[in-house]
């Protein structure tokens, strides 16, 4: 395992619910998936379920990048990880702008949704170990996501009724992709969890 920033001088408030949460909001997520997936093969021509269904992956992977943010934030306030002041506005999903009266203020930033993960998975990396880059971005499955996170983009932007057009090759890519996305954000937390126990002992 790689080297981290493990702050060895504070001990950690955090307890395995910390982590259990993550998991547990990425299971219901997933349920939800398995729920249009379901109803798709009893009603396969079904355009509601199709939609519903890659909005349903989408929200897998926004929410569970984001359950993984919350969770290495929260260590960084319970002092198990030092973050850089940078590293905690992105991890936050804000920006610094200067205003015109000269005082600073944090603004939502605006993140593609590649450069988003690909920032979460440099976190873990540096500051829990481990090799994930490769895994996430260089294979087939990635450009997967990203087709169907255009698809989504259409579906919340519609110009025309034909962008709510879901095909059946559309619809599919999520269930083989469904599984993928919950190994890889597993391999994440369980190196966070890793490092941290082995550093620091948490609580059980």
């Amino acid at each position: 395992m790689g080297k981290t920033s493990i702050n060895r001088d504070k001990r950690a408030v955090v307890t395995r619910e910390d982590f259990a949460d993550v998991h547990a909001v990425n299971c219901e997520l997933a349920n939800d998936i398995a729920t249009y997936i379901v109803a798709l093969r009893k009603n396969p021509e079904s355009q509601c379920m199709r939609r519903g269904l890659v909005r349903a992956f989408m929200a897998l992977v926004e929410g569970g990048s984001f359950g993984m943010k919350r969770l290495i934030l929260g260590l960084h306030t319970h002092g198990v990880i030092d973050l850089s002041d940078d590293e905690v506005t992105l991890l936050h999903e804000q920006s610094i702008n200067l205003r015109e009266n000269g005082t600073i203020e944090r603004i939502p930033a605006k993140i593609t949704l590649k450069r988003n993960l690909r920032f979460l998975v440099s976190i873990v990396e540096m500051h829990f170990g481990g090799a994930h880059r490769q895994a996430w971005f260089d294979g087939p499955h990635w450009a997967q996501v990203a087709r169907l996170n255009e698809i989504r983009g259409r579906l919340m932007h519609p110009k025309r009724t034909g962008d709510l057009v879901i095909s059946s090759s559309e619809a599919a890519l999520v269930e083989g992709l469904m599984s993928w996305y919950l190994n890889r954000l597993k391999l994440l937390l369980d190196d966070v969890v890793a490092t941290t126990w082995r550093v620091k002992g948490v609580a059980t």
